[in-house]
């Protein structure tokens, strides 16, 4: 019984990590409007966050819209 409780449990917050990470969008995470999203911006998501360096192709800190698409197409 214990395990089947883990099971679910671990289930249950992958689910809703993957409906968290689909509902971010280049709007919500650039809070302040300026039409990039910031190593600050990005920490509202771990998800986002761990992968920044990756996503900022062009290396100048920040990620365009275009280089947030390869993440939120994933």
């Amino acid at each position: 019984m214990k395990i089947r409780y883990v099971g679910i449990t671990t289930v249950l917050a992958l689910v809703s990590t993957l409906s968290f990470a689909a509902s971010e969008t280049f709007i919500d995470l650039d809070k302040n409007e300026d039409g990039k999203i910031s190593r600050v911006e990005a920490a509202s998501s771990s998800q986002l966050l761990a992968r920044f360096d990756e996503l900022d192709t062009n290396k100048d800190g920040v990620l365009s819209e275009s280089e947030f698409a390869k993440y939120s197409d994933e």
